[in-house]
């Protein structure tokens, strides 16, 4: 059972990062992937961009664990990412009119083995889409998909 004031802050945790469908219209986030085609031995390097594009300032969480993009197949399943060990914290930033802000990753084309600590299994060769997810202050924001096909050679 959660004290007060656990429960409190948990609430404000929860309600702070609500999900949305609707575009928030002043802040865009884009995303890049290269080489188009994963391997084994090679992963793609992800780089997700968010840019405000409005008239006033808005907070975006820069904290880059978990990673800022979704992985799924292309009939829209997702993939699950290997877990990263993340310390809870919120890393705001207040993004100004016009500026941007650059997440970089990588993805090798591995989803998680199940349990926590379990080794990343490879997915199956084939396409899949890359979307940027950043943390707002008006909830997660989204790209535009990116097809990426992963080779087994």
């Amino acid at each position: 059972m959660l004290s007060g004031s656990r429960f409190l802050l948990l609430a404000t945790l929860v309600s702070g990062c609500r999900l949305t469908t609707d575009p928030i219209p002043d802040l865009v986030v884009s995303i890049a992937a290269a080489p188009a085609v994963i391997t084994p031995t090679t992963p793609a390097a992800i780089t997700v961009v968010v840019t405000n594009q409005g008239s006033r300032s808005v907070i975006v969480n820069v904290n880059e664990c978990p990673a800022p993009f979704e992985v799924s197949t292309v009939a829209g399943a997702a993939v699950a990412l290997t877990p990263q060990i993340c310390i809870l914290s919120i890393q705001n930033q207040k993004l100004a009119p016009g500026k941007e802000y650059t997440f970089l990753s990588s993805w090798d084309g591995t989803r998680s083995g199940g349990d926590f600590g379990a080794a990343p299994v490879p997915v199956a060769p084939g396409e899949y889409r890359l979307v940027g997810a950043v943390l707002s202050e008006s909830g997660v924001v989204r790209s535009r998909p990116l097809q990426i096909r992963v080779s087994a050679q």
